[in-house]
């Protein structure tokens, strides 16, 4: 199975307090587009996707809009970590 791969086009850092716990919360939007190997024929346009970032699971090297990356994630389906990953998009 291929790995998923998704292009950076926006980030958004988020500090609140949350509702349901009442307790300081931060991390990132992360907007991103997907890149597939092929093109589904049903997509018209891309796919696009957002994904909620905790700071410790951010690379260390800051990601920039163009960026491609991988996720692996956690049993709850929680993005775990985020890695830069060379490609041609």
């Amino acid at each position: 199975m291929a790995k998923e791969v998704f292009k950076v086009i926006g980030t958004e850092y988020k500090s609140y307090v949350s509702k349901r716990t009442g307790k300081p919360t931060e991390g990132y939007n992360l907007y991103t587009t997907q890149v597939f190997e092929e093109k589904p024929k049903e997509l018209i346009g891309d796919a696009c996707c957002s994904f909620w970032i905790r700071p410790e699971n951010m690379p260390e090297k800051a990601l920039k809009v163009g960026d491609v990356v991988a996720f692996t994630y956690n049993r709850f389906g929680q993005v775990e970590s985020v890695e830069p990953v060379k490609v041609s998009v």
